[in-house]
């Protein structure tokens, strides 16, 4: 039996290169997460195109500023 996947959220306002090696990783399928959203208090970061070239939805909350 396959052990479920603890889901996650990252929290970027950058270029995206630590989420994109995360997002990499939770590919493999030994990996015991999975990245389920990308949210940034920036609302164009590198981040934003990082997942959504990985198909993860992305989003935008002004209130974390």
């Amino acid at each position: 039996m396959e052990k479920d996947r603890i889901r996650v959220a990252i929290m970027a306002s950058g270029f995206g290169s630590n989420a994109s090696a995360l997002i990499e990783f939770s590919k493999n399928t030994s990996c015991s997460y999975e990245i389920v959203v990308c949210i940034s208090n920036k609302e164009n970061p590198g981040v934003k195109r990082v997942a959504s070239k990985n198909g993860i939805p992305f989003e935008f909350c002004p209130e974390l500023q």
